[in-house]
């Protein structure tokens, strides 16, 4: 049975996820089946292409012995918080390429697949020979301006290019639905599985 989550439950249950907790002020909600979480929170300006309410689908995970389906379980998330939250319209995810991610949890989950979002700043820095993601270097320094660590910090920097993410909707109402329709792509492969 999936039942909603507090925000600290759903981040101590993140804590195998590759990309680790969401920061508590941007979940607007969490569903779990006490093995797998999805975890909806409020995307940023820059994510919302649509002008509709929307949220994103910041987390899903589950075990690797997951006892249930992967996409029969986000199906019923999203229900669940159709039911919660019923001024959302539309349903914003990502797949991490690399992450090893595609999207192919979305694809069976019947979610419009529209490209490969804007690729932004970079994805992590080269810091003294360490790697280290973006946010953790504004975690870290405050900031993350390149010339401003290597001038005032004496820091050896360098930036690793953010790759890309597959970008997929899941549309709530009609009118979402309708607003996809010409941004609609095929679904896209990994050509390791062709």
């Amino acid at each position: 049975m999936i039942t909603t989550t507090t925000s600290q439950k759903a981040n101590q249950q993140l804590h195998n996820h590759y990309l680790g907790s969401v920061p508590m002020i941007r979940i607007l909600d969490a569903y779990t089946d006490e093995e797998a979480i999805a975890v909806f929170g409020r995307p940023t300006k820059g994510n919302i292409r649509f002008n509709l309410p929307a949220t994103e689908l910041m987390r899903l995970w589950s075990p690797d012995d997951y006892d249930g389906t992967l996409s029969s379980f986000l199906s019923q998330s999203m229900k669940l918080l159709k039911k919660d939250h019923p001024e959302i319209e539309i349903i914003i995810a990502y797949a991490d390429p690399t992450a090893g991610h595609h999207g192919g949890i979305y694809q069976a989950s019947n979610w419009t697949y529209v490209g490969k979002a804007n690729q932004g700043g970079p994805q992590a820095l080269i810091i003294n020979g360490e790697t280290v993601h973006a946010r953790t270097v504004n975690h870290r320094y405050g900031h993350a301006n390149q010339k401003r660590l290597r001038e005032e910090l004496g820091l050896l920097v360098e930036a690793i290019p953010r790759v890309p993410k597959h970008l997929y909707y899941y549309p709530l109402t009609r009118q979402a639905r309708k607003c996809l329709i010409e941004h609609k792509q095929p679904y896209w492969k990994d050509p390791l599985e062709i």
